[in-house]
Order: C-alpha cells, then structure tokens, then sequence
C-alpha cells in the first residue's frame, strides 16, 4: 500500500514487526522504483521468499538490512543480489548462516557489507571484490544508517 499511494518514497523501516510471521500475505504488490533503503532487521520470521517479493518490488534498491533476521539463507542473499544489482550497502549482522555472498556474479555497484557476528569469513568475502568497506564489529556499522 505504502508502495502504490507514496510515489515518492525513497526509504522504508520495518524492523522489529514480525514481518514474515503469517499475516503478511500481500499479493496484489505495486513495484516502487523510487524506494532505494528498506530496513527489514529483527524479524525473526523473515524467509528468503520475503527477499525475492522485495527485489521484484523494489529493483532501485541500494541499502537493504537484514540484521538478526536468521532465517535468511546464503541462497536467500545470493539470489536477492543477484536480481538487485543496485545494491551498494548490505547488512547481515547476526545472520550465522550466511558465510557467504556472490557467488561468481558481479556486483558492481556493491561497496559497504556490515557483518558483525555473522557466518562470513575470508572465503566468503573472496566473491566480493568491489567493496570498499568490511564492518564485521557492531561499533563499526554505523556507516550503513
């Protein structure tokens, strides 16, 4: 809705809302061109389906966070990058199971990736060529705001 009636909107934060829990069933989503932050951290119940609706939804995307939303997946993020090459700002802190990102496709508008207490490590960041900063503790990430 938000979408559709706010044209203009360039940023949106959903963080701490459960999104994902069930009663988010939207289906009739307009695509927002205008909408380049979406804040999506601390929702536990955020799926990688989520993800793959965001990127058809919103293809001007240039920050996404994803903080402490641990059922995000490895192929969940792959697969968002992959269609959302606009992307120049990432966060995953507190996503474990992401240890990787890329994956052999480029990314060439990709620069910051906060990932502090996440499952990225040296290999998982060999993918990643163009970015321009790591954050991997918290106290660092405030870039990404």
């Amino acid at each position: 809705m938000l979408a559709k009636n706010c044209r203009l909107l360039k940023g949106v934060s959903i963080e701490v809302t459960n999104l994902g829990g069930g009663g988010d069933r939207v289906t009739n989503v307009v695509k927002n061109t205008q909408i380049k932050t979406v804040y999506l951290g601390n929702n536990p119940n955020l799926r990688d389906e989520c993800l793959a609706k965001l990127a058809s939804v919103c293809p001007s995307l240039e920050v996404l966070d994803v903080s402490s939303c641990r059922r995000i997946t490895e192929k969940g993020i792959a697969d968002f990058l992959k269609s959302s090459s606009k992307i120049r700002k990432l966060r995953i802190n507190e996503c474990g199971g992401i240890k990787s990102i890329g994956n052999g496709f480029e990314l060439s508008e990709f620069e910051v990736l906060g990932a502090s207490r996440s499952g990225i490590n040296d290999d998982g960041l060999k993918s990643s060529m163009e970015l321009v900063k790591v954050f991997l503790k918290s106290e660092e990430e405030d870039v990404l705001n």
